[in-house]
């Protein structure tokens, strides 16, 4: 952390291209919570889930494909539905 990168705005998620090395843990998601963060790892994406499905009241979000939930957003996420595709965005880790 940070990351810094060019917004790719899907759906139901605002989506960070990354390159990681590494191996996922077991238990990868296709439905996740708003706020969730998420890494991708078929597509090398870092994934925060904001817009909660229609029929949702628990704030369940449907990713396009699993993901491995890693961290959860401190802000309202709700506020993400304002990004621009191609705005420079950044993921910053919250002050302890």
């Amino acid at each position: 952390m940070p990351l810094y990168a060019t917004a790719l705005a899907g759906d139901h998620a605002v989506q960070f291209e990354v390159s990681v090395a590494g191996v996922c843990e077991a238990g990868l998601h296709t439905v996740v919570r708003a706020g969730d963060l998420a890494f991708e790892p078929d597509a090398q994406r870092v994934l925060i889930a904001w817009r909660t499905l229609p029929d949702s009241a628990s704030g369940l979000v449907q990713l396009a494909a699993p993901a491995q939930v890693w961290a959860v957003a401190l802000d309202d996420v709700a506020q993400l539905g304002r990004i621009v595709p191609g705005q420079r965005i950044a993921l910053l880790e919250a002050a302890s």
